[in-house]
């Protein structure tokens, strides 16, 4: 099983860079840093004595506030690479794709008290094809998210059963009752 993982990691990380190569922002050149950041902010923010491993490109006015920026040698920078690692001061972890400053691409996420998540990212939200777990729920999921929640097809598993169905918004709005349980679908990786 670790094999196969490893396959698809390295299968993915090759279509990965072509995609991220495509993309017209990566294409125009900015002046980059290629470093680990100590980030200062807020001291109430999660990013106050975060750190930030990988390139981050140079901005030049404040973005929104879904973006992640920080000073620099007195330069604002966005996270904006392929691979990139935010630890943050309170124990989360982002370790994937950056564009702009925001988790894009393919991530792993992880709040130590409340859940995990690997899968797809879009401007900073899960969406796309992914699994996660729920710490207090025990309750684990792959499938389809869209803004953050279950939505699409998917599969749920707990310690009594496994359930396959369409979810709309977090909720199973259509139960596959016809499907068989197969030895694939025991096999999460939470």
């Amino acid at each position: 099983m670790k094999k196969d993982k490893d396959l698809f990691i390295n299968t993915w990380y090759k279509n990965e860079q072509r995609k991220v190569k495509s993309i017209p922002s990566l294409q125009v050149k900015h002046p980059y840093i290629d470093t680990v950041l100590n980030v200062n902010a807020n001291k109430k923010s999660p990013l106050n004595g975060a750190h930030f491993i990988g390139r981050a490109k140079l901005i030049k006015k404040e973005p929104n506030s879904d973006c992640i920026t920080f000073h620099h040698e007195g330069k604002l920078y966005a996270p904006h690479c392929s691979v990139g690692v935010m630890n943050y001061s309170n124990k989360h972890i982002y370790n994937g794709s950056w564009l702009n400053g925001m988790p894009h691409g393919m991530g792993y996420y992880k709040d130590p008290k409340l859940f995990e998540y690997d899968g797809q990212w879009f401007k900073g939200l899960m969406q796309g094809w992914g699994e996660m777990k729920s710490y207090d729920t025990g309750i684990s999921y792959i499938g389809e998210f869209k803004n953050n929640k279950y939505h699409g097809l998917g599969t749920t598993k707990d310690k009594k059963e496994i359930l396959r169905g369409y979810f709309k918004n977090d909720v199973l709005y259509k139960k596959l009752d016809d499907y068989k349980v197969t030895k694939d679908d025991k096999q999460f990786t939470y």
